[in-house]
């Protein structure tokens, strides 16, 4: 391709004769963009046996080159360089060389003034103004990528174990990247930004004012990929369960840590565009929050197991599930922290909280120290057992699916342990459930900022309740309906302005999730609220 949409190609072998003006040998053809057409374009004419190996355009559009391989006798022969001015279609530059190598990966230098290409293993800058043929100090195998921005040259091959890149006026090596098997790469037009997409490891970006790595990006079957900083930070879309990856710390290189150990604090949901954007506009520090060494962090983990689950004699719709927990001890620990602790486990019913041993909302507020002390789990000789109910689902998936149970619990930095897993399949199936839907609509026109008052979310809560009064599928749809409408704002039982904080919506949620019922409706009706056709969903 060339600036403006226009695109130059070489014909194959059967197609080099124009049926418009009956010529032959024609050796390239412009795309016209008008007719939508390819045309045969320049007065390159090629002999029996010759044919255009590679083609590049100058940065400006006014030049093509194209090398010719004399294959006559074989796959490989002379190479005849060729300068086209693509204005005239004229031959401005014809240059034989003898050689048996490939000619691979052609581009114009940054200022059009040579045409940079591998050659036999070796990098060569041929100048355009005099045809001077020059050796330069790379060596590249199987050469997959050339890209230039200014003076720089970067060079990689699917062999090569390194990018070398090349400072063109200081003529020296600047640096070499290690990353290799090199596939192909460029420069971002417009942004200190250089990539490279890797054969084996995945896509890198570097920030080419001092060449410091910003990201990694590691692509899986079935459109799944990692993205990972230097630092750790992450973002995936493989469920950690998956085990598609797994952490491993230098100073205990034989300890494979479960994909979720860290996410509390490394995993960064878009951190691919964020880290890039800030490095651009040097103010990582202010987007992202410091890390906690992960050599200083306790990495011993309990280990959960789940003895057995069992229907309840007197209700099939739930099961009784038993935990056993131990702590884990690691005398060899690198960092010295050789025991983990047992704190806040957790029993999942298909991959969805069932059991929580504490508040996630609380252990979010809670510091450390306070967490520690508020989710710990006492254990008798380092040793645990736990027996919780749970809800069982019911429906057709049931039967046909069964029932996936999943526990794990964390050491006391909060790092979590290896996911027990038990598959139960029910002796007896519960009968279907009800179907019964909750709508809780909040609408608020009233703010302690009065300039942020609205005029219509109290009417759009009224309305979503009456539209959803009754939904398809469910024969049950109970409502609670939160909205301050008019030009005052609504009064508490005690005169005060009352306002919606969290502490109202949070009480909900509670109900919603089967934790404490009367407590929660206890706090709203002291904010007036009445939410008794709320129950666990």
């Amino acid at each position: 391709p060339a600036p403006g949409y226009v695109f130059y190609g070489a014909p194959v072998a059967n197609c080099r004769q124009s049926k418009a003006t009956g010529r032959s040998g024609i050796a390239l053809q412009r795309f016209d963009s008008k007719t939508k057409t390819w045309e045969a374009y320049s007065d390159l004419r090629l002999q029996p046996g010759e044919v255009v190996d590679s083609l590049a355009v100058s940065p400006d559009g006014s030049r093509v080159f194209a090398a010719i391989l004399d294959a006559a006798d074989g796959e490989t022969g002379d190479i005849t360089l060729i300068l086209i001015e693509t204005a005239s279609g004229r031959t401005i530059r014809r240059q034989k060389v003898e050689t048996r190598a490939y000619l691979e990966k052609p581009v114009f230098a940054a200022d059009g003034m040579q045409v940079l290409f591998s050659l036999g293993e070796t990098m060569h800058a041929w100048a355009v103004s005099d045809g001077a043929l020059d050796k330069l100090p790379i060596t590249t195998v199987d050469t997959t990528m050339i890209a230039t921005s200014g003076q720089l040259l970067a060079v990689g091959g699917e062999s090569d174990d390194a990018i070398s890149l090349y400072d063109m006026q200081a003529r020296k090596i600047a640096a070499r990247l290690d990353y290799g098997n090199i596939l192909t790469g460029g420069f971002v037009p417009d942004k200190p930004l250089y990539w490279a997409l890797s054969n084996e490891e995945g896509i890198r970006i570097w920030d080419t004012r001092d060449w410091s790595e910003l990201l990694t990006t590691y692509v899986f079957y079935n459109q799944g990929f990692m993205t990972v900083t230097p630092e750790g930070r992450y973002d995936t879309n493989i469920h950690p369960y998956k085990a598609q990856f797994r952490w491993l710390v230098p100073d205990e290189p034989f300890q494979s840590l479960n994909p979720d150990t860290f996410s509390r604090d490394y995993y960064s949901p878009g951190v691919g565009h964020r880290r890039i954007t800030c490095a651009i506009e040097g103010n990582c520090a202010e987007v992202f929050a410091p890390l906690r060494s992960i050599a200083d962090l306790n990495r011993t983990l309990p280990t959960v197991r789940i003895r057995s689950v069992a229907q309840l004699p007197g209700d099939p719709r739930k099961a009784e599930v038993i935990l056993e927990i131990e702590e884990g001890v690691n005398p060899a620990a690198a960092n010295g922290k050789t025991r983990s602790g047992i704190f806040n486990p957790r029993l999942l019913r298909n991959h969805q909280l069932a059991v929580d041993e504490a508040s996630t909302a609380a252990v979010r507020r809670l510091k450390i120290d306070e967490w520690r002390n508020e989710h710990r789990l006492e254990a008798r000789n380092g040793r645990a057992e736990l027996r919780r109910i749970v809800t069982l689902p019911t429906g057709d998936t049931l039967q046909s699916e069964g029932i996936v149970i999943t526990a794990y619990a964390f050491n006391e930095d909060r790092l979590k342990s290896e996911t027990a897993q038990f598959a139960f399949k029910p002796k007896r199936y519960p009968a279907p459930r009800v179907p019964r839907a909750y709508v809780v609509a909040i609408g608020i026109d009233h703010y302690r900022e009065q300039r942020l008052d609205l005029s219509y979310a109290g009417a759009d809560a009224a309305l979503m309740r009456d539209r959803l009064k009754n939904i398809p599928g469910y024969y049950e749809t109970r409502h609670l309906t939160i909205a301050t409408t008019g030009t005052a704002a609504p009064l508490s039982a005690n005169g005060q302005v009352r306002y919606v904080t969290r502490d109202t919506i949070l009480p909900i949620l509670a109900i919603l999730a089967g934790r404490n019922r009367d407590e929660m409706l206890g706090k709203l009706r002291r904010q007036g609220i009445d939410a008794s056709m709320l129950e666990a969903a």
